[in-house]
């Protein structure tokens, strides 16, 4: 069949059809051009509470299978970032770039090691407090969970981005 006859066969269809008058105005979406490369502000995540977050955390829009996958290790990142050895300032600062760059690369999935924070002076795990208060208000973070043991344990996160 052509085109012609598909749209011939589609008005046919909808003859005699009235269009209902809408009371309300839907807002459009808009699209970011793929070519337009992400940036978090800056001052986001000035004010960020570290307080403890949880292990995991979905946002809306993800599949019950694929955050099975993820929290398995059955998908693999595609870039990883080690925060061992940083303060949390440059850390955090490191993260947000991390996360621009693997968005504007196509990345679904990536590593963020953070560690455990057993050697730190508190024994508060500073590092992961903060990457997970970051991860929860990024807008481009779907997802993330525990690292599979070979890939960091509790000591790294899996992250999963959505697509541009």
């Amino acid at each position: 069949m052509s085109d012609d006859d598909d749209r011939r066969q589609f008005r046919a269809f909808l003859d005699g059809v009235t269009p209902i008058e809408q009371d309300r105005v839907v807002p459009a979406r808009s699209r970011v051009p793929s070519n337009a490369r992400p940036t978090v502000a800056r001052a986001r995540f000035s004010a960020v509470d570290f307080t403890e977050q949880p292990d995991v955390f979905h946002a809306g829009g993800l599949q019950h299978g694929a955050l099975r996958r993820l929290r398995r290790g059955d998908i693999r990142p595609g870039a990883r970032l080690d925060l061992h050895g940083y303060r949390r300032d440059r850390a955090q600062r490191q993260l947000e770039s991390f996360l621009d760059r693997a968005v504007a690369h196509g990345e679904r999935c990536v590593l963020v090691i953070h560690g455990k924070g057993s050697r730190s002076e508190s024994q508060i795990a500073v590092l992961r407090q903060m990457v997970r208060a970051v991860l929860v208000r990024h807008p481009m973070v779907l997802a993330y969970c525990p690292a599979a043991i070979p890939d960091g344990g509790e000591g790294a996160s899996y992250v999963y981005l959505k697509r541009m």
